[in-house]
């Protein structure tokens, strides 16, 4: 959508049977659309790093589908109303932005996000809420059902889920384009392969949604939509690369970061009166699925703890009997979680770690004690 001209979009003629959707064109369309699309994209930044979110949501949502409703009036295909599923998306996380942590709050919210902010990173783990992606989910298998339904009706479905339907499919599209690999006709050679697909299309279409619904378990689905949007793309030519980010969103992704946590407990002494330092240690709480890391202020700290620490100058970090300060209690973090430890490598390097530490005094000492 951004590399369209707009320019050109709107000089394009409409067909009769989109002559209603004129409407949809505002005042000096030329120059209003273009504009529409740069704010559309400053939206998007801030709505990525959680700025202004409830905002940058909405705003987002609403110019992604007045321009997604032009560019529609002249590309009815799927590309163009899978944009809509980031409508759908947006506005559930707007809906939902209170369970954002890795967010930034306006400047007027900052003591009460101090606040919010020490409770989450002093809080036990619990379930992880996610009503954003619980009803995105929906919206995208809901897509799909549409699609499986219309096969089911205009077939009906034992007429087109045979092999002669689906192997016409594609040889008509490799006939009409040049699709890249020629792999389609040559599959049409091997009938039970193409049964299978056609049978697979039609499972997964029409019970995504189901799944969903009834709480079962998703992955397969998950999966099934990957190998069947590739096959399309390799097979038809007909790619949809929107598709993709969306459904890596809904990988177990917890699972997967809890399997490389270190099994270390770590305890971390923060100043939990500057803002910036508990925002920055937000990120850590987020990955700590095992409940592995105990997050202490200068007055809930041990008495253990209170001859070594100045929590005004620095975080620390206490792991089996070693103290970790500053630039590299955040490298002891880092290490901590397997996903991002590659960084905490880079970080004891030792050209690295002379400029780290420099660089680390030098914000510390401008963002120390944001409030008194």
């Amino acid at each position: 959508m951004m590399g369209y001209n707009w320019n050109l979009v709107v000089q394009t003629p409409f067909t009769l049977a989109l002559e209603p959707y004129t409407a949809l064109l505002p005042p000096a369309a030329p120059l209003v659309l273009p504009v529409e699309k740069w704010i559309l994209m400053l939206l998007m930044v801030s709505f990525i790093f959680g700025y202004r979110l409830r905002l940058s949501t909405f705003l987002g949502a609403l110019l992604l589908g007045h321009l997604g409703a032009i560019l529609a009036t002249l590309n009815p295909s799927g590309v163009t109303t899978s944009l809509f599923i980031a409508v759908w998306f947006l506005v559930f996380f707007g809906l939902f932005h209170q369970q954002s942590s890795l967010t930034l709050e306006s400047p007027g919210d900052q003591l009460d996000s101090l606040s919010t902010t020490n409770r989450y990173l002093k809080s036990k783990v619990g379930p992880f809420e996610m009503d954003p992606l619980r009803w995105s989910l929906l919206s995208i298998a809901v897509v799909y059902f549409g699609a499986g339904l219309h096969k089911v009706v205009q077939g009906p479905f034992w007429e087109w889920a045979t092999v002669e339907n689906l192997s016409r499919t594609i040889v008509m599209r490799n006939a009409l384009e040049d699709i890249f690999g020629g792999i389609g006709p040559n599959l049409v050679q091997y009938p039970s392969i193409i049964l299978l697909a056609a049978i697979g299309t039609l499972v997964i279409e029409l019970g995504f949604v189901v799944a969903v619904l009834g709480r079962l378990p998703i992955t397969p689905f998950v999966l099934g939509i990957f190998v069947f949007q590739l096959g399309v793309g390799l097979t038809m030519g007909i790619f949809f690369f929107d598709i993709y980010p969306f459904l890596l969103l809904f990988f177990a992704w917890d699972s997967f970061v809890s399997a490389t946590e270190s099994e270390n407990q770590l305890d971390v002494v923060y100043d939990d009166h500057s803002l910036f330092c508990a925002r920055t240690l937000t990120l850590f709480k987020v990955l700590d699925v095992r409940d592995s890391l105990t997050m202490y202020g200068q007055r809930d700290m041990p008495e253990r703890y209170r001859e070594s620490v100045n929590v005004e100058s620095a975080v620390y970090v206490f792991s089996d009997g070693e103290v970790y300060r500053g630039y590299f209690a955040f490298r002891e973090l880092l290490n901590h979680f397997g996903i991002i430890s590659w960084i905490g490598r880079v970080m004891s390097l030792s050209p690295v770690a002379i400029a780290g530490e420099r660089l680390y005094e030098f914000i510390s000492r401008r963002t120390r004690r944001d409030f008194d």
